[in-house]
């Protein structure tokens, strides 16, 4: 029985621990921070759906960073980042409440900021600026 106990603890410490494949030094994080102002999003109201989408460029998202890399986003709310996606509540000034889902896609060279409202209506227009940071986190050990 101690064999056995002891041959699951050490499986787990070996298993868990990274290997030299992908040590920990060779990772670069890079943040940047995107500012979508009110008049940048755009409406999507076809057969994929009603959402407001906002495309920019953004050079680092590499070939290299798609293949090895992560790419994170966050929505700052004006007091916390949100990792995306993110659903929140909101309230228009005519007291219509409902959620958004945050979201983001992204290819080699742009990353899109996608704003979903929950009732997937015609949402109303966004009429206030959004803040986002993006991390890139590339692999440099090959």
């Amino acid at each position: 029985m101690k064999k056995i106990l002891f041959s699951a603890i050490a499986a787990l410490f070996l298993f868990s621990a990274c290997t030299i494949e992908c040590p920990e030094e060779h990772l670069i994080s890079t943040s940047y921070l995107v500012d979508v102002p009110a008049n940048s999003w755009r409406l999507n109201d076809n057969s994929d759906g009603v959402y407001f989408w906002s495309a920019w460029n953004m050079p680092a998202l590499t070939q290299e960073v798609l293949d090895r890399g992560v790419v994170l986003a966050y929505f700052w709310d004006g007091a916390h980042d949100n990792m995306l996606p993110y659903i929140r509540p909101y309230m228009e000034q005519d007291g219509y409440q409902y959620f958004e889902n945050i979201r983001f896609d992204y290819e080699r060279g742009k990353i899109t900021f996608i704003i979903e409202p929950n009732d997937f209506v015609e949402p109303y227009p966004i009429t206030r600026a959004m803040n986002f940071k993006v991390v890139v986190l590339q692999n440099i050990y090959h």
